[in-house]
């Protein structure tokens, strides 16, 4: 406890400027070494790795082929691993005849093809300490709350492989970081940072659609900037309100049209060749493309997209739906998500008495600070509408507004991810939950604001406390995220909830 007291002086002692150095700079390793290190193993497929193996070789040999998501996270990929080029040497042919194989050739290496879904889930971790300092202004607590990010067991192994999210993810953190700092900044709001804004939105969207909900960016963020004309001065400027919503609404939606349609020719470009025994739906205008080597023109764009689009709509319509009582069935329930309900068995390896696993298993300890935010925005934020209580400090009332804000965004994608009928997956909540550890960060910067502004001592001793007890769940549960070996006792010992199932390996 000394060492606490006397860490926490010469943290306060420290310059500003160097004190966020030092944080952002151990954010950065921290997250290195969570997802970095040894990211190519095991070296072997898991999850949807084996649909993704295929995207990329069909890139490299230039093949035709649609996907069910938008091109650009395989895209990543299939950079990564020409840039690597570690499996050159060897027979990949067969990737090109299927949309799934179940086996890789012997010595396939894996550090291309997850390099860049590391590399952008490293970067990520980058982004939320940038947001968490950018809202609560002090970086010791931004690097403590910092912690959800880097620990966070289950969105570690999934961005460990060659998986959409968390290059999603860091297109999302970056679009709320363009957000922020145009409504935190107190400055005008151009058409330039609409358009800023509406690109980075694209390439979220480009990587999986659900991130279709940072639309509603756009009217929040105009109505934000145009406050006080709608309370003061509405009738007087009606004519420049609307005709600058017209700008802008154009100036957003051409930002988003220009990422797509550069991320779609890409992806068009790279095919010039049917893969033969496809079952691919390629129309016989696109095939007419094909043959005459046109499907780098422009013009030829519209008729792409639409086989694409179509392959998109017909693929999820087809998805089975959940089934709740197969165990086979590794989807769960979006309503009890919070909760780690259906953790996902991954990949697993039996040798005599002990067992690999990767597990889909979320830190304990972040998913319960994240519960505990949701229940205390929930009540901060309803409890001012009740009572029209706002308080007379500003930078309380800036941190309402915020909290308010990843309230909604979380509301709001749980809104519409219910509305989906499909079999849905625990990775699917890690948006939500991100934002429910925003909202755990914020609140906690609400309640103790002086005290935080006053960088208290045993308020960050506490906090300090916390992020060791997040740092030793993480340990715990290391051996489920990283393949380590574990015995049937020391499985079981991990199996806090029945919600979880987590099954062992007999």
């Amino acid at each position: 406890m000394p060492f606490m007291f006397t860490l926490a002086a010469k943290l306060r002692a420290m310059d500003k400027t160097n004190r966020f150095s030092a944080a952002l700079v151990a954010v950065f390793v921290l997250a290195s070494a969570t997802f970095m290190i040894n990211y190519h193993r095991p070296s072997g497929m898991f999850w949807d790795e084996n649909y993704y193996l295929t995207a990329v070789q069909k890139y490299t040999d230039g093949y035709v082929f649609f996907e069910s998501h938008p091109p650009l996270g395989k895209l990543f990929m299939a950079l990564g691993e020409n840039v690597f080029g570690r499996n050159d040497h060897l027979d990949r042919s067969a990737f090109t005849l299927t949309e799934k194989i179940d086996t890789v050739p012997k010595g396939y290496s894996f550090i291309g093809v997850r390099f860049f879904p590391v590399l952008f889930a490293v970067l990520g971790a980058v982004l939320f300490f940038l947001i968490l300092n950018r809202l609560i202004g002090k970086p010791f607590f931004a690097f403590i709350f910092s912690g959800f990010y880097v620990f966070e067991n289950a969105f570690i192994l999934h961005s460990r492989g060659a998986m959409l999210d968390s290059t999603q993810l860091f297109f999302i953190f970056a679009a709320i970081a363009l957000f922020i700092r145009y409504t935190d900044g107190g400055r005008p709001i151009r058409q330039r940072q609409y358009f800023g804004l509406g690109a980075v939105i694209g390439l979220a969207i480009m990587v999986k659609l659900n991130a279709a909900f940072l639309l509603l960016l756009f009217p929040v963020l105009f109505l934000y900037e145009h406050r006080a004309s709608i309370k003061e001065r509405w009738l007087r400027q009606r004519a420049a309100f609307w005709l600058d919503l017209l700008k802008k609404t154009a100036v957003s939606a051409g930002a988003i049209a220009l990422v797509a349609f550069a991320v779609f020719m890409i992806h068009f470009s790279l095919g010039d060749r049917i893969p033969g025994g496809q079952t691919q739906k390629i129309s016989p205008e696109y095939r007419s493309i094909i043959a005459r080597g046109e499907t780098g023109n422009i013009f030829n764009f519209p008729i792409m997209l639409r086989d694409y689009v179509a392959y998109m709509s017909s693929y999820h319509e087809n998805v089975p739906k959940f089934r709740k009582y197969d165990e086979s069935d590794n989807g769960s329930r979006p309503i009890t998500w919070p909760f780690g309900e259906k953790s996902i068995r991954y990949r697993w390896n039996k040798t005599g008495g002990h067992v690999q696993y990767l597990y889909l298993q979320g830190n304990p300890v972040i998913w319960i600070s994240g519960l505990i935010g949701l229940a205390l925005a929930f009540a901060l934020v309803s409890g001012r509408l009740v009572f029209r209580h706002r308080p007379e400090d500003p930078a309380r009332n800036r941190l309402f507004w915020y909290i308010t804000f990843f309230f909604g965004l979380y509301a709001i994608y749980m809104a519409m991810i219910m509305r989906i009928d499909r079999v849905m997956y625990l990775y699917h909540y890690f948006i939500p939950l991100f934002f429910s550890l925003f909202l755990a960060a914020l609140v906690f910067a609400y309640i103790f604001r002086e005290k935080v502004e006053q960088g208290d001592r045993v308020l960050m001793i506490a906090c300090g406390i916390f992020f060791v007890e997040i740092l030793a769940a993480f340990v715990f549960f290391m051996p489920l995220t990283y393949y380590f070996p574990l015995t049937t006792r020391e499985f079981l010992q991990r199996t806090w909830l029945d919600i979880w199932e987590l099954k062992y390996v007999q």
